[in-house]
């Protein structure tokens, strides 16, 4: 759920329930359901405190930023200069226009990782369709995939153009677990655009500023 949602459900049965966070699996919890009125806490299980992640990362307080321009001059970003670019495209092959990694950020699970697409549709696209088909592919048709925030197009602004946005968690060919924010527009010329920001769980709220500066520093370039 996102921040401020409320759920309801009804246990069918008494006992001790885990549950825990898509994004941030590690965030975890348990409701204990008694046949009492109001369950005394004592009859919870209790588990130790999360140990608070110190990983080292670069990726937070960033201030050197190197800028990618695509080959085909349809646009330009900036991305943290510790990291590299492992695959640099163009429209004559199936690569990304631009797939960008931290190599040397931290030692977390799931490396930092930025995408860029950019391409053209037969379908006359908004920004709110490209979110939605991107949503399809990604999410509601993809195994293990869970949405984590909704599609909202109040968050960003590229150039002059609404960008709707939406976040979401999955796993990875050796089981793990990532989050990424996913950014979608159309420019003028109907070309579709979807940026794509990976994080390892443990670290993706403390990126944050990293992700949102990457997105504000997108320029179209006509």
């Amino acid at each position: 759920m996102s921040g401020g949602e409320t759920y309801e459900h009804t246990f069918k049965s008494t006992g001790t329930f885990d549950y825990f966070c898509t994004l941030h699996p590690y965030m975890t919890a348990k409701i204990a359901v008694s046949k009492e009125s109001t369950p005394p806490l004592e009859t919870a299980e209790r588990e130790p405190a999360v140990t608070v992640d110190a990983t080292p990362n670069m990726n937070i307080n960033v201030s050197n930023w190197k800028t990618f321009t695509d080959s085909e001059n349809r646009f330009s970003i900036q991305y943290p200069s510790h990291w590299s670019i492992i695959q640099s495209g163009n429209r004559f092959t199936n690569d990304l226009p631009l797939v960008a990694v931290d190599a040397n950020g931290s030692a977390s699970t799931i490396q930092s990782q930025l995408s860029v697409n950019a391409f053209k549709d037969n379908q006359k696209f908004d920004s709110d369709d490209l979110a939605e088909y991107a949503y399809d592919q990604l999410v509601k048709e993809s195994t293990g995939s869970k949405l984590v925030e909704p599609i909202t197009c109040n968050k960003y602004v590229v150039g002059n153009e609404k960008a709707c946005s939406f976040l979401y968690a999955g796993d990875d060919k050796e089981g793990k677990r990532y989050g990424i924010l996913e950014v979608a527009f159309v420019d003028d010329n109907k070309l579709n655009h979807l940026i794509s920001y990976r994080a390892d769980p443990l670290n993706f709220d403390k990126e944050t500023a990293t992700m949102e500066h990457i997105v504000k520093s997108y320029k179209i370039n006509q």
